[in-house]
């Protein structure tokens, strides 16, 4: 599927639809006269998934792991109310340079702990980076080249996209779909943290409650997931984690 716009030759791009259809794969080429137009498009897409949900016996408008996810989230929610704070992860499997790795294996460091994870992956998985945090451009490079290492590594497809609004689009593929991904959630401290009006808790409090909540969901449907919690700075805290990633993957077979 390719949108593009009439005025506009994207010759690189023609280039490649054109060798994927000559090698036999369906190829469909979408023309827009201008930006306003993506609003139809959106339209079009909102009703061809809908019909094909139907096609396939599938309820479209269902989606009952994401559900699942709002119900943890309200659960601990609950427990701040009535406690002033959200209960402990748990201890982790490794802490090491600020970073906490919390995953049911076991390593003797950060780059254990990830390589113990990763050989869990196989051909047909892929990679989701689920990131709890303020968006930046150092932080998307940084995602970015969390995918590169495991890409080039194990040959896997991987994703990123920042909590909680990917939970609208992918959480309920992620947790009702085929067991085939990794989950790799990321969270940090909020030091510029603001209150939630007419709460008792803040805006990141509730953050943490969302990635928690959608944590507990994917592990009660045995997803193979990690929690990294960067602590005050998580651009520095990625640099950690690349660091600990690159050692560990270079002893993952």
């Amino acid at each position: 599927m390719y949108v593009g716009y009439e005025e506009f030759t994207d010759t690189p791009n023609l280039h490649k639809l054109q060798a994927l259809e000559q090698a036999g794969h369906p190829v469909i080429i979408i023309r827009l006269k201008e930006a306003m137009d993506l609003g139809s498009e959106f339209y079009r897409w909102e009703i061809a998934v809908a019909v094909v949900g139907i096609v396939l016996g599938i309820n479209p408008f269902d989606q009952p792991n994401v559900q699942a996810a709002k119900t943890a989230t309200d659960a601990l929610m609950k427990v701040v109310t009535e406690k002033g704070q959200l209960p402990s992860p748990g201890q982790p499997a490794a802490s090491q340079d600020g970073v906490s790795y919390y995953a049911p294996v076991t390593g003797s460091d950060a780059a254990g702990v990830l390589g113990a994870f990763f050989q869990q992956a196989k051909p047909g998985d892929f990679l989701s980076l689920q990131a709890y945090l303020h968006e930046s451009e150092k932080l998307n490079a940084e995602l970015a080249e969390f995918r590169r290492l495991v890409q080039d590594k194990l040959r896997i497809a991987t994703t990123s996209g920042y909590g909680p609004r990917f939970l609208h689009s992918t959480g309920q593929y992620h947790k009702g779909g085929p067991n085939t991904g990794l989950f790799v959630q990321f969270t940090a401290d909020h030091p510029q943290d603001l209150p939630l009006p007419g709460r008792t808790y803040t805006f990141g409090t509730f953050e943490n409650a969302q990635a928690q909540g959608d944590l507990e969901a994917l592990r009660n449907n045995d997803r193979r997931a990690l929690h990294i919690h960067l602590g005050p700075n998580p651009e520095q805290g990625m640099q950690t984690v690349l660091a600990a990633l690159q050692a560990a993957l270079a002893h993952v077979s």
